[in-house]
């Protein structure tokens, strides 16, 4: 599976079961891109599965500044689809403290935090089938 993140124009595909394999959207334009990515995913991370989050997310800020906080939305297609699976998600609010840590994280620090997961009906949030896209939204 691929992990897609973005900041409001940025685009990583976040593999469901682990793994990251970075691949930039063509539609990206480099001053439109947030310094902070959506580096992995996980499904089976004990810490998070333990405090009932089951999404552990790896951010990474590769600016030359610090991040006073960073939210996210997860947008999930089907592999070799194109509808997004989660639409209501896509209206949670990026205050949602499920989805948003005010963790600063220095400039090429990496940070792990612990998410809720998307509803999506007829599947698993960890299903081979999904992939995933990330849209951050930093300060």
């Amino acid at each position: 599976m691929r992990i897609m993140g973005a900041s409001l124009a940025l685009s990583f595909m976040l593999a469901g079961c682990g793994g990251s394999e970075e691949e930039p959207d063509a539609s990206t334009t480099k001053t439109a891109q947030s310094p902070v990515v959506a580096e992995s995913i996980d499904f089976a991370d004990k810490d998070c599965a333990a405090q009932g989050l089951p999404i552990a997310l790896v951010l990474k800020n590769n600016g030359s500044e610090a991040t006073r906080s960073v939210s996210w939305h997860f947008a999930v297609n089907r592999v070799n689809h194109s509808d997004n699976l989660t639409g209501l998600d896509m209206a949670t609010p990026f205050t949602d403290a499920n989805r948003r840590t005010d963790r600063i994280i220095a400039p090429g620090e990496s940070f792990k935090v612990c998410s809720s997961a998307p509803s999506i009906e007829g599947y698993a949030p960890d299903s081979k089938e999904l992939e995933y896209r990330v849209i951050l939204d930093t300060k």
